[in-house]
């Protein structure tokens, strides 16, 4: 959870938003190829021009629940994107006294009859992240800034809700996930495998793992929120080069197949050439 809240604060006061953008680079010709209304493109505009002014440099564009949705489909927490009205269907209903970091607000339109935008508790003040507006993007601002009124518990970050923070001598579902990406990035538990339980062995692997990826952040035998994360990029990073690899043989087989049919033909060919006329 404490990745996705970061990432959430990296967008405040730098995010732009424009109706159904899931985290493209922002740009005018974006905005004028977008769903917006005049109005909204409009101001969008005057948003985008005013992050370049004050020095924002690799500005995204996204709506209300593309904001998260960019972050819950690139590593794998969902495979299909959801509408705010899709997001406040998966989430636990709870009441607005019982909101703590997390946890969805949303509104819901009398007039439209549905679930209208989308909104992400990011401390216990609590605060909220929102892509607010074409003409204001991603902000942060206390719960009372939006009207907000219906409240909900998302399904995907249950045992991050704390900081991580995991060592030799614990065992549990933490770290049997722990075991089983040293084993995703080929750091081999070939002795006692993903047993749940964080001996030498995961010791000896985490350790190599840190080493290799410089990791000077945490206390040795210990893995924490930041190491979490850093081993997150890694196996997203594996999966979108195995996905280059995948796509370049697919590539080569379709030529390799191609070349085949042409040498078929060739030869039918040069065989209807020679053969003798009877």
């Amino acid at each position: 959870m404490n990745e996705f809240i970061r990432y959430l604060e990296s967008q405040v006061d730098k995010a732009i938003y424009v109706w159904g953008a899931q985290g493209q680079a922002a740009s005018f010709s974006l905005i004028d190829n977008s769903k917006n209304t005049d109005k909204n493109k409009a101001y969008a505009k005057a948003l985008l021009a005013q992050r370049i002014k004050e020095g924002k440099t690799d500005i995204k564009a996204y709506d209300c629940s593309g904001l998260a949705m960019w972050y819950l489909q690139k590593y794998g927490y969902v495979s299909h994107d959801m509408s705010s009205r899709g997001m406040y269907n998966v989430c636990e209903k709870i009441k607005r006294s019982e909101l703590k970091k997390g946890d969805w607000v949303f509104r819901y339109s009398y007039t439209r009859l549905r679930i209208v935008h989308v909104g992400y508790v990011v401390d216990d003040a609590p605060n909220v992240v929102e892509d607010k507006s074409s003409k204001e993007g991603v902000i942060k601002k206390p719960l009372d800034y939006s009207k907000w009124n219906r409240y909900g518990r998302q399904p995907y970050f249950k045992y991050e809700e704390e900081d991580i923070m995991i060592k030799k001598g614990d065992s549990g579902k933490l770290v049997k996930t722990w075991q089983q990406r040293l084993e995703d990035v080929d750091y081999k538990l070939s002795k006692y495998g993903v047993d749940g339980k964080f001996g030498s062995e995961t010791e000896t692997a985490t350790n190599a793992f840190k080493e290799f990826y410089r990791i000077l952040i945490d206390p040795p035998c210990t893995i924490t929120t930041e190491t979490w994360a850093i081993m997150t990029d890694v196996l997203t990073e594996q999966k979108i080069e195995l996905a280059k690899e995948n796509i370049e043989l697919t590539s080569k087989n379709n030529i390799l197949t191609n070349d085949n049919a042409e040498l078929t033909t060739d030869r039918n060919t040069i065989h209807q050439i020679s053969a003798p006329k009877v």
